[in-house]
């Protein structure tokens, strides 16, 4: 009897195959369950589990890395240096860093970038906490197949010639600093097909050369910084900052607007913006924020 119940024990055990189903999953099915996690805890887990686990968790398609996250910048850099040039090449859909602690050599974030180039990123997204990286990106960035989403904050553009990103279609610059005029222009007019862009940027000049943006769906401006006319095929709009209202004549015609946002202070003329409205012939929803006296806004 004894030895019948064993067998029927060891019939129902789970054999070591059963047990590690998950490690038999497919490597795009553990990398989305690895993408779930920190990268950096992400790929600790990885090396402590086995060594397939371990590759995978060095050739994570996604990488969002934070220098937050590291207590010494050469433990952050010998980090990205070990997910970035030791992953498959052809498995980097998303590159995000984020650089808010350390100030990271030029040359390294450069090399970076173009390791994310070289494994046909699609979404390449850089934050800085400060100028002080002083942030340069290779000339290579503006002649790219590949990239669909591209977002930058605090880092320099310099576009002399032409660009050619014909696959973009998300494009957010916050705070970036434009070399020359023309590079605005030159970026613009080099990503013919934009459905979303957010542009909040200071002293931005060159933009009365951008051409209109046929495939527009939303956006969100500065308006003292931006001319409009480029945006004016736009369906949602969201002006960032209070719009000091032009004259009416100096507003294109958004034929395609639906819906519109924006900044608004009690002081400015209500017949003036109500004349203005007339510019966006389609609008079906407009969102004003008024500006309270202790300086938050509702809706």
């Amino acid at each position: 009897m004894a030895n019948s119940s064993a067998s029927k024990l060891a019939k129902l055990a789970p054999t070591q195959e059963e047990s590690d189903r998950i490690s038999n999953l497919p490597d795009h099915l553990l990398h989305h369950t690895l993408s779930f996690l920190p990268i950096k805890q992400a790929v600790a887990t990885s090396l402590i589990l086995s060594k397939r686990w371990a590759l995978l968790g060095l050739a994570m398609p996604i990488l969002d890395i934070i220098n937050s996250a590291f207590p010494l910048l050469v433990s952050f850099i010998q980090f990205v240096d070990a997910v970035v040039f030791l992953s498959d090449s052809k498995t980097i859909n998303m590159f995000r860093l984020k650089c808010q602690k350390f100030i990271v050599p030029r040359f390294k974030i450069n090399l970076w970038i173009n390791a994310a180039i070289n494994s046909k990123v699609q979404h390449l997204e850089l934050c800085f906490a400060n100028f002080n990286n002083d942030v340069d990106l290779p000339t290579r960035l503006f002649h790219n197949s590949t990239i669909m989403v591209l977002k930058l904050s605090r880092v320099f553009l310099n576009a002399q010639s032409t660009v050619n990103l014909p696959s973009l279609k998300v494009m957010h610059l916050e705070k970036v600093q434009f070399k020359s005029p023309e590079s605005a222009a030159n970026i613009f007019n080099g990503c013919s097909h934009l459905e979303e862009v957010v542009l909040k940027c200071e002293h931005l000049s060159g933009t009365s050369k951008i051409r209109r943006l046929e495939h527009l769906v939303s956006a969100e401006l500065r308006p003292p910084h931006v001319r409009l006319t480029a945006f004016s095929n736009v369906r949602s709009l969201r002006f960032v900052e209070d719009w000091w209202v032009p004259h009416k004549n100096a507003i294109p015609t958004f034929y395609n607007l639906t819906h519109l946002e924006l900044s608004w202070i009690i002081t400015h003329d209500a017949n003036h913006f109500v004349e203005c409205l007339e510019r966006f012939p389609k609008l079906e929803a407009l969102v004003i924020h008024k500006e309270k006296e202790d300086g938050r806004r509702n809706a």
